[in-house]
């Protein structure tokens, strides 16, 4: 028997409410972690081992999958939609290994309608995740407001987003600035893009925003900083040319997809950001479905992209549907999974560190057979990444435990921001004449919106660590790893807190922009811990 963790400590970094990088406060938190039994020498055996223990994954079709906390007890918990008339699943970290069935208990078993993408953010910004769900064939989407204790009440209706529709996936993101968070949608042939009006109601601004229509089905959204000018653009992946809404700031966008070198013409799944190569900047994986190859877009940091799939190794035409970044074992550098549909196996991409990858998914133990959603997270809290896989046809969802031999150290990093409370907007001080407004809608306030409202996970923050010390942050592999925040790919996401391979490094330094452009550092933070930053 190797135990694995018997209790994990991780530290609260309390940092200033300005735009500096100083620590106020440390101290410890502990919770549970799991033993696991080994089987063999590690240099003989996968790396991970599926689970099918009965608490686990029924007769199920599982199309999106999404991590979340739903209760607050810093464990990730799992919702599942279903397809074609399965039922949604929630799925309670018990915090012992195993989870417990909980969408009755919780209130989100409303029937079984046709789901699809689905997506945990705290939308309403009282300090707990809610949950939406995309559901296709002309069903109503669900928008599950949490109240607090772990139970869910469906107001997308009273929200302003009852509509039926045949959208697929679905991202939330501020992409305004105003401290709420907003939400896309893509599929059928208007995408829709609701702003979070901070009194708990949404607005379609997608024909105003320049949200173009398409006559050509949609199916995958990311939002990530790809031009680093601190506002989150949209990549948007269609049965077609795919597009790249680039944020101009002011509440609009341009699709610039061909100007910057993403013009290809195929059938586009899941899509992710993620900085595989340490250089300080997001690419972009696309999966493809069919016959073409998928898209690697290596970032040329000049808002530019070079796609490099075939040079990187990246090889395989697949149906690619899901896709997901996570450095399952912990050497500093991104790697890549892909959950092919259709009777094809899983795609595994280890990142060799050097540009190129190679597909270790049979080595590693993965298997496939028509997959769809894909993420990561760290179940066990035993230091390494676990992988969910949603399925359709086969009827058994897939879920892998990480069995590392812990030989690589890690770090999971927190970001916390004090969005506006419900019903007030972010302010923003003229640095001129000192009076406050809001930066959405330049309206003058009377008062800081930020006060007494509880923090939530920023998402779309962008967490860095610098392996060689120094709070340097110099770029490269084995000195420098980043990761963005609730990064997913329409159909889900992977667990928060973001967990960073750090190597053989014993201390990194942790560097988190927020989305509001504030930028907080914690320098010297021990490794095998959990590290929350807050903004304010």
């Amino acid at each position: 028997m190797r135990a694995v963790a018997a209790l994990m400590a991780c530290f609260m970094l309390s940092v200033s409410p300005a735009f500096g990088q100083q620590i106020v406060k440390i101290e410890k938190v502990r919770s549970g972690a799991v033993a696991v039994e080994d089987t063999a020498p590690a240099s003989e055996r996968p790396r991970f081992t599926r689970i099918k223990d009965t608490w686990a994954w029924d007769f199920h079709m599982g199309m999106g999958a999404s991590w979340g906390d739903y209760n607050g007890d810093g464990l990730p918990d799992l919702f599942v939609s279903g397809y074609y008339r399965h039922p949604d699943l929630l799925y309670r970290n018990k915090g012992d290994g195993t989870f417990a069935k909980a969408e009755t208990e919780a209130g989100v078993d409303a029937g079984r309608a046709a789901g699809f993408g689905c997506g945990w953010a705290d939308y309403d910004n009282d300090g707990d995740q809610d949950l939406y769900v995309v559901n296709v064939n002309e069903e109503p989407d669900f928008l599950w407001q949490n109240d607090g204790e772990g139970h869910f009440r469906n107001v997308a209706a009273e929200a302003g987003m009852g509509q039926k529709g045949n959208h697929y996936g679905a991202a939330w993101a501020d992409f305004d600035g105003d401290a709420h968070l907003d939400l896309f949608l893509v599929g059928g042939a208007q995408n829709a893009l609701f702003q979070n009006r901070g009194n708990g109601t949404f607005l379609d601004i997608a024909a105003g925003a320049g949200i173009v229509e398409s006559s050509v089905q949609g199916y995958g959204v990311a939002w990530g900083d790809y031009d680093g000018d601190k506002d989150l653009d949209i990549y948007v992946t269609r049965g077609g040319q795919d597009f790249l809404y680039r944020n101009n700031g002011n509440g609009t966008f341009k699709n610039v997809a061909a100007d910057v070198g993403m013009a290809e013409n195929v059938n586009g799944q899941g899509a992710a950001w993620g900085d595989y190569d340490n250089d300080g900047d997001l690419d972009l994986y696309v999966a493809n479905y069919g016959d073409a190859q998928d898209f690697l877009y290596r970032n040329n940091g000049d808002g530019t992209f070079a796609q490099v799939a075939e040079k990187s190794g990246m090889r395989d035409s697949l149906r690619g549907r899901g896709v997901a970044w996570g450095d399952y074992d912990n050497d500093g550098d991104l790697d890549l999974v892909v959950a092919n549909d259709a009777s094809q196996p899983l795609t595994l991409y280890r990142n060799n560190g050097d540009g190129t990858f190679a597909n270790v998914a049979k080595q590693e133990g993965l298997e496939g057979g028509w997959c769809i959603g894909a993420g990561w997270a760290d179940y066990d809290n035993d230091g390494d990444l676990d992988l969910f896989i949603g399925t359709q046809v086969t009827h058994v969802d897939l879920f892998y435990r990480n069995e590392d031999t812990g030989a690589n150290g890690w770090i999971k990093v927190n970001p916390l921001t004090r969005g506006a409370a419900r019903g007030r907007a972010q302010v923003v001080e003229c640095p001129h004449c000192g009076t406050k407004f809001n930066p959405a809608t330049r309206e003058i306030v009377k008062s800081d919106a930020g006060d007494g409202a509880p923090y939530r996970l920023a998402i779309g923050a962008w967490v860095e660590i610098d392996l060689d010390g120094g709070a340097d942050f110099r770029k490269g592999p084995g000195r420098y790893v980043a990761a963005l925040v609730g990064a997913g790919d329409g159909l889900g996401n992977s667990a928060i807190p973001v967990h960073l391979g750090v190597g053989k490094a014993k201390q990194v330094d942790v560097r988190v922009t927020y989305p509001t452009g504030r930028v907080v550092t914690a320098a010297k933070a021990p490794v095998h811990q959990t590290v929350t930053v807050k903004d304010q």
